[in-house]
């Protein structure tokens, strides 16, 4: 398992994520992507976003997001930018909680 901050600005080098993945056969890795993709943030997209899911699509691993937004921002709609991907790893639910007064909200990850 692996927790992962991806600042707001710059790119992802997926790399760098193969070289976790290539650790172990089974991987979780979650955290705040800063990505945007309409696959788990419909009607929005950004190039990280793209590049994530063009990652785990092409190599077989399950994104992981909450159907809530995790991100809330008094200037730009909500978004969904904290998000899960699983690499032979069972997960049942995911889900967020508005618990903290922060412009996040906790995502609870359910692993059975």
């Amino acid at each position: 398992m692996a927790c992962i901050y991806k600042h707001p600005h710059g790119s992802i080098n997926v790399t760098e994520l193969d070289a976790i993945l290539a650790h172990n056969n089974r991987t979780f890795l979650f955290g705040d992507f800063n990505a945007k993709h309409s696959s788990w943030n419909p009607g929005r997209s950004n190039a990280t976003g793209n590049i994530l899911s063009n990652w785990a699509v092409s190599s077989a691993i399950d994104i992981i997001a909450p159907d809530t937004p995790t991100h809330f921002n008094h200037n730009a709609p909500s978004t969904v930018i904290d998000i899960g991907f699983a690499a032979n790893f069972s997960h049942s639910n995911v889900f967020t909680v508005n618990e903290l007064s922060s412009d996040h909200n906790p995502v609870i990850f359910e692993i059975s």
